[in-house]
């Protein structure tokens, strides 16, 4: 069926998945360790950055070992596409957060001081 994911669709790609997966929790892990973050913002930054690893390593895994013919191309590529958009995500979410896990205010300051032009004004 067209348009519908569903959980059986992945099973030809079951070892990018958990490669994918086991990545994740490492470098969540990796995050709360070296990350000046609060823990919950430290390991989602951590996973979100070792994404695109772990899809790269479960690519090469999966095209090493499987068997030629039942690999959906398109859903492999939609989880690499999910990967690199995460790190993407992470990266932005490292870099304009301070370390209580808030957005840090050099961040908003060039919109504050934004005003109007007097011809917009009713």
């Amino acid at each position: 069926m067209w348009g519908v994911i569903l959980p059986s669709d992945f099973k030809p790609i079951w070892r990018v998945i958990l490669v994918l997966c086991c990545s994740q929790l490492t470098g969540g892990f990796i995050g709360v360790c070296f990350l000046a973050k609060s823990p919950f913002l430290a390991f989602w930054c951590g996973a979100a950055l070792a994404m695109p690893v772990g899809f790269l390593l479960g690519l090469i895994w999966h095209c090493w070992t499987s068997s030629k013919g039942r690999t959906d191309w398109c859903l492999v590529a939609f989880v690499g596409l999910l990967a690199v958009n995460m790190a993407v995500w992470g990266y932005i979410t490292l870099v304009t957060t301070d370390a209580d896990g808030q957005l840090s205010q050099d961040d908003w300051a060039p919109t504050a001081s934004m005003r109007l032009p007097t011809s917009w004004r009713r």
